[in-house]
């Protein structure tokens, strides 16, 4: 402690509160090394740096930034229990949208969250945390010498999360990151960089310096809080990793007790990569992995086309169509399904894509419908997941490439054939898929 620091009666008293807790410091600590014990995690771990560095002048800072965690938290628990599944759809980086929402919609279907609970908890360290920063005893604390890992444990201002709890957390502060491109926005890009027909054709667009895709912008996450720009973009980094990593465990997990050798070895440590600092794993069997989890669960899978036509140098979307497919106990397989008051309010995976046509002919929505029909639903989704590219770092497919796998091998020609590719893109070209209610989506 300072020794020349004047102390005044208001804070002497505040030193007297907080004597009681003295006694429970050690009771604290203990609970801190139980909480990483399993399916358990602090929020504080998202914080990135050690929270001991944190001291002196950098102590009020450090008590803004985690302030602004639990203000994200809170919003986090609200969207939760709105139902709004779609606000859980970051931007990571690593080409595994699909995991995140087949995640984030078993989380809302089994509804293991007492947010009311959290909300409370929440509502009550906000409280703390305002009241330690008054500026005479955030002063004093500062002056002290104690460092924010300290404070919080004396102050017990911990929150310890499900795993379930940190993945919204981390999915949601990532969407509300995200800059988003429209459908035929995102194409125009896609078509140019990745499709092999348009580069040999010489009906090749040129694109344009304000075309870009999706992109994690970090300075959105300062509306929850007085927090740097640095800060914001540091988080954002290590909510990238964790969430990659947290997104590859999922994947480990449902795969654990699958008999299917071949996709084990296919998801294994052999065949994870990192890429600016996130891991991922490959595109086509991680689908192929989801898919199963999504049957077994009876997760809803929703197909949302929207139809492109080009004028001149642009695409634009000249009308969309959406079909609901459930699991059926009979056939063991995904069918057809209308939206009714039984289904409205369930979770739903959803598959967002376009459907483009180089030559000029009317739009036959009837037709479209029965061909995509005439597939099964598994067929569409590996076909689209066999022609992505399965790693963010091109240079890793090559590990791919060389297994020679007939099965992945012939979902690839099925898309290139069959309207499923970047290349051929006049059935259903997957863009992306995120986690959301019947209800929105059909609203």
């Amino acid at each position: 402690m300072v020794t020349d620091y004047k102390v005044d009666f208001e804070q002497v008293d505040f030193l007297r509160s907080r004597l009681y807790k003295k006694n429970t410091l050690a009771e604290s600590s203990l609970y801190v090394s139980k909480i990483k014990s399993k399916n358990k995690i602090l929020l504080t771990d998202l914080l990135p740096y050690d929270l001991s560095i944190k001291k002196a002048k950098d102590l009020r800072k450090g008590l803004k930034e985690y302030q602004m965690l639990l203000c994200s938290l809170f919003e986090t628990m609200k969207e939760y229990k709105n139902g709004n599944l779609e606000k859980f759809d970051g931007i990571v980086g690593e080409n595994a949208c699909q995991i995140r929402a087949v995640k984030v919609a078993l989380i809302h279907l089994k509804n293991q969250i007492d947010h009311d609970k959290r909300v409370q908890q929440i509502a009550e360290i906000k409280n703390s945390i305002e009241n330690l920063l008054d500026e005479k005893k955030i002063a004093f604390l500062m002056q002290s010498g104690i460092s924010l890992k300290d404070l919080l444990k004396r102050e017990t201002l911990h929150i310890l999360l499900t795993l379930d709890e940190m993945f919204l957390l981390q999915s949601y502060l990532l969407t509300e990151a995200k800059i988003a491109q429209p459908s035929e926005e995102l194409f125009f890009l896609q078509y140019n960089l990745f499709s092999k027909a348009s580069s040999d054709s010489c009906e090749r667009i040129i694109t344009t310096p304000s075309i870009k895709k999706d992109i994690v912008y970090p300075k959105n996450l300062k509306r929850f809080g007085d927090v740097t720009t640095t800060f914001a973009d540091h988080l954002a980094r290590r909510t990238r990793k964790l969430l990659s990593k947290a997104s590859v465990n999922y994947v480990n997990e449902i795969t654990s007790s699958s008999k299917d050798e071949s996709l084990k070895k296919m998801l294994s440590e052999n065949f994870m990569t990192k890429h600016l600092n996130c891991f991922s794993l490959p595109m086509f069997w991680t689908y192929k992995a989801l898919f199963s989890a999504l049957q077994k669960e009876k997760i809803p899978i929703i197909i949302h086309v929207k139809f492109l036509n080009k004028k001149e140098d642009k695409f634009e979307v000249i009308d969309e169509q959406r079909l609901l497919f459930e699991y059926s106990d009979d056939l063991k397989t995904y069918s057809h399904f209308s939206v009714s008051e039984n289904n409205i309010n369930k979770s739903a995976f959803v598959v967002q894509g376009i459907a483009y046509q180089k030559i000029d002919e009317q739009l036959n929505k009837d037709k479209w419908i029965e061909n995509i029909k005439s597939f099964p639903l598994k067929n569409i989704i590996l076909a689209g997941a066999a022609d992505h590219r399965q790693y963010p770092d091109l240079k890793q497919c090559e590990k791919i490439d060389i297994l020679n796998d007939n099965e992945y091998e012939n979902y690839k020609i099925l898309a290139k054939n069959e309207g499923f590719s970047i290349d051929n893109p006049s059935t259903f070209f997957i863009q992306h898929v995120y986690p959301s209610k019947i209800a929105k989506v059909f609203s």
